[in-house]
């Protein structure tokens, strides 16, 4: 700065701070080349002569020396700084230095006198002794320790997330994050899957969740939305003869935020041409199943701490092929359309055993049931009024105290939550008596034939690899758990929320029930499709049909002529009581709400982590679809018709998914959060603590929108 430069003239406190007049320069050596030393490896970096830029972790005064715990994004090194080998002026930066400040620092390698090696750490036979130390940029201390992240509240974390982001743990979050994405483009593409890059400003259709809408400033008064999936675009890409298509898409959705939700979101986005249901699913499951074991191989994450303990030890739960579950199975057997299967606990159905009981409650509920029910023992899919009653066993050999009184008083809370009237329950004693509520109402017949259903063998459930029980299981101690209600959806609800707590040792093992249960055999893994979807769902507040999936799912084979038959009038006929779907009050809605889809979702340890279907290629069946979700022809034409236009210009018959990537990257590292894993998350309210976000408009701004400001605050 020249002394005529109007800048020399600002008063002195506006002045900038004094900086080093050494140029920086590049690091010879960083944390990259320092993670790949250790133990003899370490030994050949002695009497190196190096220099490093990075944090200081933490520092220990001596005195006369002076230690530092130095690291970079990559890895880290013990630091000597003493008069004997530092610089003067060096030497007084070391002593006022503070954790967190950025240092650059020029020394040698050598070996850690005897007696003060660290044998915990990779490089705990070396050090660095620096000859040069420099304070690149001072550090305030940290509004909260980052070795005792644990002990914060998420608030402070978000709040000061590029302090958070220093932690070893999420650094090593986002180093498996990077490395799934990586993993997935290279095994898609392998694939001749193209990557295409859709728009995220696109045409609002109010159908699902809320948008995200972007108010237009040169068409003033419409707006665009940001889109919640590349679901049309993806299938115009077939349309456009792609073949196959792939994405890593951000997403939004205008929805509650939760642990395992969040308003904007990344989805590795597929579709392709030309493929069945069965070989889509087969190709997905083959580039993904080789992701992970090249996950598990690769030895830099591992460095990082990542042990994937959710793919079985060095990844030998990773099957070869995934199961594919019936959605009817997986409601009816296991209690939810994405079951956890690392722990057994099946539902058992025992509507019959009561349909002639002196058991009240349970005679009414019995006598309602359909006769149509599946191999399963389920009750066939929407079909009107069905008294169904399902139970679970839990042998005394999975118990190693007893549940306690506590926990069982919550049930009928349980039960209220998922829309039931109680859970019932029974314990068996010593004496050959059934404790509990219900226990005096059974009968002895009762008795041995819900014993007898208990261990009885389900094939249908082979994909678990659980073995059935045996009356040596069912000793004093076992427990049984009831559920009834003329909706299914109900009993499902009620006892699969109850399994999930009675599996609290493998998928919660910080809860109280955790000590109270050990399972002889348990996995893992749990992987597997959830296929045969219904069509629609019955959406009770607006009385309406909705999608199961999404409207573009293609109907089943042999569910298309019924579909194709059906009309809005029969979807008018249609009300809640039937298996996850829709009950009939008549035979034209009883067919409509048992129709299947070409619908599947992927199934990881209980979380759904992708979802897909066969797409619908053809305008009729397209504007059908639309018909019976209650849309007009002029609604329809309004919020579609250029998809609907596209339909009729030859369009292959095509499939599709998306796997989300949070999610998928949360359960390989381990976390209970979505937030964990992202870099710059939104809070539990969909705000950005960060940035203190969203915040209100200016006035001017709105105005330049052509949106009503009457609402807004003075500016």
């Amino acid at each position: 700065m020249t002394p005529e430069s109007p800048s020399s003239k600002i008063p002195p406190p506006y002045l900038p701070l004094p900086v080093s007049p050494v140029l920086f320069r590049t690091p010879t050596l960083d944390g990259r080349e320092l993670a790949k030393s250790s133990g003899q490896a370490a030994l050949s970096l002695v009497g190196r002569t190096v220099s490093l830029a990075g944090w200081i972790d933490t520092v220990r005064d001596h005195g006369d020396v002076v230690f530092f715990d130095w690291r970079d994004a990559w890895g880290g090194i013990q630091i000597l700084c003493s008069p004997e080998f530092t610089t003067a002026e060096s030497f007084h930066s070391a002593k006022h230095a503070k954790p967190e400040s950025v240092v650059s620092i020029e020394g040698f390698v050598r070996v850690r006198p005897d007696g003060t090696e660290n044998t915990r750490e990779a490089l705990g036979t070396i050090e660095i002794v620096a000859h040069e130390f420099r304070v690149l940029s001072a550090a305030r201390t940290p509004p909260f320790p980052l070795e005792d992240e644990g002990n914060v509240s998420e608030a402070v974390l978000l709040r000061h997330r590029y302090l958070h982001l220093r932690t070893p743990r999420m650094r090593r979050n986002l180093r498996l994050r990077a490395a799934l994405a990586r993993s997935l483009r290279e095994a898609f593409e392998a694939e001749d899957f193209l990557e295409v890059e859709t728009p995220t400003l696109f045409k609002a259709t109010p159908e699902g969740a809320r948008d995200f809408l972007v108010p237009s400033r040169t068409h003033k008064g419409s707006a665009y939305a940001l889109i919640q999936s590349p679901q049309m675009l993806k299938q115009l890409l077939m349309v456009g003869g792609l073949g196959r298509y792939m994405q890593v898409a951000r997403c939004y959705r205008d929805e509650d935020s939760r642990a395992d939700r969040q308003p904007e979101f990344t989805q590795l986005d597929l579709e392709a041409s030309f493929l069945s249901q069965n070989d889509f699913l087969s190709l997905v499951e083959n580039c993904l199943l080789g992701v992970l074991r090249a996950l598990v191989a690769n030895r830099s994450l591992h460095d990082q701490g990542l042990a994937f303990s959710c793919l079985g030890e060095g990844g030998r739960e990773i099957p070869l092929s995934l199961a594919r579950v019936p959605y009817a199975v997986a409601r009816g057997r296991l209690g939810s359309d994405k079951p956890d299967g690392r722990f057994p606990l099946p539902l058992h159905n025992v509507t019959p055993i009561f349909q002639t009981s002196a058991f009240e409650i349970f005679q009414r509920i019995a006598s309602k049931a359909n006769a149509d029910a599946d191999v399963s023992g389920n009750l066939g899919q929407n079909a009107g009024s069905q008294g169904c009653i399902k139970m679970i066993c839990l042998p005394a050999t999975f118990l190693r105290e007893e549940l306690p009184r506590s926990f069982l008083d919550t049930l009928p809370a349980l039960a209220k939550t998922h829309g039931g009237n109680g859970l019932a329950w029974v314990r068996l004693q010593d004496d050959g008596s059934w404790q509990g509520p219900a226990g005096k109402f059974f009968s002895q017949q009762e008795r041995e034939a819900l014993l007898a259903i208990a261990c009885e063998e389900a094939p249908e459930l082979s994909f678990l690899g659980f073995p059935a029980l045996t009356k040596a299981d069912l000793g004093p101690g076992t427990m049984l758990f009831f559920s009834g209600s003329s909706n299914p959806d109900v009993v499902h609800d009620t006892l699969g929320a109850l399994r999930l707590l009675l599996g609290a040792s493998v998928n919660a093992p910080e809860s109280p029930l955790a000590a109270s249960i050990v399972f002889p055999h348990t996995r893992s893994l749990s992987l597997f499709w959830v296929t045969d979807w219904p069509l629609f769902e019955w959406e009770p507040h607006e009385r309406r049909l909705t999608a199961a999936h999404h409207p573009f799912t293609s109907p089943s084979p042999n569910s298309l002529a019924a579909f194709l038959a059906a009309s809005a009038a029969d979807a008018k006929h249609l009300g809640p009581g039937g298996g996850g779907a829709a009950g009939a009050a008549g035979a034209s809605g009883a067919v409509l709400g048992r129709l299947e889809a070409q619908a599947f979702d992927l199934v990881f340890n209980g979380a759904e982590v992708g979802g897909g279907s066969v797409r619908i290629h053809d305008a009729t069946v397209q504007e059908k679809m639309f018909e019976l979700l209650g849309l007009s022809a002029e609604t329809a034409a309004a919020r579609f018709g250029f998809f609907l236009e596209a339909l009729r210009f030859g369009t292959p018959p095509h499939a599709g998914m998306a796997l989300g990537l949070d999610r998928l990257t949360a359960l390989l590292a381990g976390e209970k959060s979505l937030r964990d894993v992202i870099a710059f998350p939104k809070s539990g309210t969909g705000a950005c603590l960060l940035s203190q976000c969203p915040t209100p408009m200016e006035r001017t701004q709105l105005v330049e929108l052509g949106l009503n400001t009457l609402a807004l605050k003075p500016s």
